[in-house]
């Protein structure tokens, strides 16, 4: 039996790719969010969670000041992995 290729493989790679030759000028907020997701959550797709932020937050800069406490419920995300993940949102905020 022939496995269905994952049309989400290489995805990671070819968004730090873009990064790293476009900058994040050209991103959408949901792209910002889901680039630092993958430091944080190293496996598991950060599209999904990164319009989620994006819907509960109100906009890139929500996502980037909220509280740890509300980004710890989201799922379990933060509570582990997450927390290098929000030493970098930090420190981005504080450049803002």
């Amino acid at each position: 039996m022939v496995k269905a290729k994952n049309p989400h493989d290489g995805h990671r790679g070819r968004v730090k790719l873009r990064f790293l030759k476009e900058g994040l000028h050209n991103f959408a907020p949901h792209e910002v969010i889901e680039l630092l997701l993958f430091f944080g959550i190293p496996v598991k797709d950060t599209n999904e969670l990164a319009h989620e932020l994006l819907e509960r937050f109100g906009s890139l800069s929500g996502v980037l000041e909220a509280p740890y406490e509300e980004l710890k419920r989201r799922q379990g995300h933060f509570r582990s992995r997450g927390l290098p993940h929000l030493l970098l949102l930090s420190a981005v905020t504080s450049l803002l």
